[in-house]
């Protein structure tokens, strides 16, 4: 929320971070129009402050016209009057894109037409794939920016472009990447999204059992003012437990007496290879990865595990290989 102090600012930087993924810096040096709205009490020309509050005023005025510091719009009682009387002239000036006037809905489509704006969608693509920024001049991402603005803005098409670009999948050499792309830690959303996926049952994550455990795997954080998330992408032994403790509830969910598609443990064993680790039968680890878990699975009902017990012990481990917890394989 805002208050009679803030008067909005956070709520424009924020604006900026998500359709624009950078915020104000007292380097920028592109100025409003119109600065009338500048609050010279707390940022006077020459002072520290004014180099981003000569942008972030202007802009707060985009909202200050339409919300009280509740965000709703005013009732005409005092406490609900809005916080500028009266309301100083709205203007937009950020990396190279200058407009004067208009209400919110011009905001948003300055937000929209703005020179960053495809770039920085890329850019949160990469993030949510990679753990890890893409370098905005490699010609590649330019392409795929391009290609983003020329479809009129189609996130599926972007999706499937850039996924399958050489920038996520590190199948050839980019020309502004040195090393292999790093493989992180699964992390909670993508996970879930995985298992659902994975399993056929939609909102794995849901069921109780997984539900209580579903909170020790990290997830994106979002920091207020930061345009990258927090993303955890080191695995560690407090990690490894969690993950631990969450595909034996997704075992126990998954293989049950009830479900005929698990009749025995050798079709979990089967299932678990092609299905939860994803690996087709002419991929080059499948028989290894078979042989593996199956001697798993004799070693369990040798040792006097049942069917319905060895079966969930295979999909556990299973679930707990980098092909289920590592993100970039």
């Amino acid at each position: 929320t805002t208050n009679g102090d803030n008067q909005f600012r956070v709520t424009v930087n924020q604006a900026l971070l998500t359709a624009l993924h950078v915020g104000f810096a007292s380097s920028e040096p592109t100025t409003p129009l119109d600065l009338s709205a500048l609050d010279e009490a707390h940022s006077a020309p020459n002072t520290d402050c004014y180099g981003c509050h000569k942008q972030l005023d202007p802009m707060r005025i985009y909202f200050g016209q339409h919300f009280n510091s509740s965000y709703q719009l005013p009732y005409g009682r005092p406490i609900d009057q809005l916080l500028f009387d009266p309301v100083p002239n709205a203007s937009f000036g950020f990396r190279s894109l200058i407009e004067d006037g208009g209400d919110l809905r011009d905001f948003g489509r300055m937000l929209g037409e703005h020179p960053r704006f495809a770039a920085s969608w890329v850019q949160k693509l990469c993030l949510y794939a990679n753990s890890a920024r893409c370098v905005e001049s490699d010609p590649l991402f330019v392409s795929i920016v391009q290609s983003f603005e020329e479809s009129n803005y189609n996130l599926r098409e972007l999706i499937i472009e850039l996924f399958s670009s050489p920038l996520i999948t590190g199948l050839e050499a980019v020309e502004s990447q040195t090393s292999p792309p790093a493989v992180s830690i699964t992390r909670r959303s993508h996970l879930c999204a995985l298992l659902d996926a994975r399993t056929g049952i939609q909102g794995v994550c849901q069921v109780n059992r997984v539900a209580e455990v579903l909170g020790l795997i990290p997830d994106d954080e979002f920091t207020r003012g930061a345009a990258d998330p927090a993303q955890p992408a080191v695995p560690s032994a407090f990690h490894f437990a969690a993950a631990e403790s969450l595909c034996q509830a997704v075992a126990e969910t998954i293989i049950t007496r009830n479900n005929s598609s698990f009749s025995s443990p050798e079709a979990a064993l089967t299932w678990a290879v092609s299905e939860l680790m994803g690996l087709s039968e002419d991929h080059p680890r499948y028989q290894l990865t078979y042989s593996l878990l199956n001697n798993h699975l004799e070693d369990a009902l040798s040792q006097g595990a049942t069917g319905l017990e060895a079966g969930r012990s295979l999909v556990t481990i299973a679930c707990l290989s980098p092909d289920v917890m590592g993100l970039g394989l």
